[in-house]
């Protein structure tokens, strides 16, 4: 058995600032994670003001070091939860599709 385990996230609450959190396990690491999806913006901030930033998995958060970060997984990137740091909204991913155009086509009869 393997002592860096990975656990299924749990939604909780901060019992310092009461805002959620993920919780769980995290290659053997105790980890509590905000719940918003980080944009490219937010990763670029987040790796630059050192806070550990996670990809959400079916099987938990997996911790996304130099190597880990450059591959084409699609899973939500999560911050490193900081009580009264919270990541700014210009910094949350987005649901819509943002390469979708549209245009105002005239009909020429």
């Amino acid at each position: 058995m393997s002592h860096l385990h990975t656990t299924p996230v749990k939604v909780h609450t901060c019992h310092r600032c009461r805002t959620v959190v993920l919780t769980g396990w995290a290659e053997g690491l105790h980890t509590r994670a905000d719940p918003t999806p980080l944009n490219r913006a937010g990763i670029i901030a987040a790796i630059l003001t050192t806070r550990t930033i996670y990809r959400l998995t079916r099987t938990g958060l997996i911790h996304l070091d130099q190597e880990r970060i450059k591959s084409a997984n699609r899973a939500p990137v999560l911050p490193e939860h900081h009580c009264g740091n919270p990541t700014p909204t210009e910094h949350h991913a987005t649901t819509t599709d943002d390469t979708t155009e549209t245009t105002e086509e005239v009909i020429p009869f």
